[in-house]
């Protein structure tokens, strides 16, 4: 795992548990302190670092979603 994959992770960590506890500051693994107005903001962020994990590791997402309905009958 590169060295920036493995912040990428430890910042989504961070940022998951201080969601989950209700804190709006996170402290990054390189001492920034980042203080976030909104559970918004604050998700849109984590969102953000979760896509870049992704692309880190070469996840796409699906480019095609196939639907398959019935009447039931």
């Amino acid at each position: 795992m590169s060295d920036s994959l493995a912040r990428l992770k430890e910042e989504r960590d961070a940022l998951m548990r201080s969601r989950l506890s209700g804190v709006r500051a996170v402290e990054t693994s390189d001492g920034r302190r980042v203080e976030y107005r909104s559970d918004l903001e604050l998700a849109r962020a984590l969102y953000a670092v979760n896509e870049l994990i992704a692309t880190a590791e070469g996840v796409t997402p699906p480019q095609t979603i196939l639907f398959r309905t019935s009447k039931g009958l």
